[in-house]
């Protein structure tokens, strides 16, 4: 499981949607790497991990609208760590490797939604489109005119009817991050992602 979570925060581009919190003046470094300070205040948020390089949080409000970029590290396993009964990923990232003058610190929880079965009557064929049984054939000659030469005829791909139940599950991650400038956290995020996922139950013979 600890590894599923991992591959799930980490592998290809994932954004998050949220909220930030800010309750005490967060110093970072804006992209250019020019210090900053944020302000107090609650921001609209977008987490997005690219790709085991990198995290970018955007924060919004009417006054400020800021991007934050932080360096995830080669060996970034042995900052995470995992709790399998509650499907949760630990993140602890120090100041010292993520390029920012704040730590991070906060978890990854995955949570799954079964959805109702659904069953779907669907046309299949047993016969693959090679077996089609087709011929060879030379029109009759009109007399005074020439032939048509030859053409093929084929016969239609026999279709029957088949049953598929599945359901669609809904899949909620959540992100719930810490950034401290020191001991005390100065900034709180609660972001999520939620996906649909068709997970197959079964499917009936192909009849005719």
């Amino acid at each position: 499981m600890k590894h599923i979570l991992i591959l799930i925060l980490l592998v290809g581009c994932k954004s998050y949607q949220g909220e930030m919190n800010v309750t005490d003046h967060l110093i970072y470094k804006n992209t250019k790497g020019k210090t900053q300070v944020l302000v107090i205040g609650d921001y609209t948020t977008k987490v997005k991990v690219n790709k085991k390089k990198s995290i970018t949080i955007k924060a919004k409000n009417i006054f400020e609208d800021v991007k934050i970029k932080l360096n995830l590290p080669k060996s970034i396993n042995n900052f995470l760590s995992s709790d399998d009964s509650t499907s949760t990923t630990r993140i602890d990232l120090p100041k010292n490797i993520t390029g920012q003058p704040f730590s991070v610190q906060g978890e990854l929880k995955i949570e799954t939604t079964a959805g109702e079965p659904i069953t779907e009557t669907q046309s299949c064929s047993n016969s693959p489109r090679w077996d089609i049984d087709c011929g060879w054939q030379y029109e009759d000659v009109i007399p005074g005119r020439p032939g048509y030469g030859p053409n093929t005829w084929c016969n239609s791909i026999p279709l029957g009817t088949r049953d598929v139940t599945y359901r669609l599950d809904q899949i909620t991650s959540t992100v719930r991050l810490e950034l401290s400038n020191d001991e005390t956290p100065n900034a709180f995020i609660n972001a999520s992602s939620v996906k649909e996922e068709k997970v197959l139950l079964t499917v009936s013979k192909c009849e005719y």
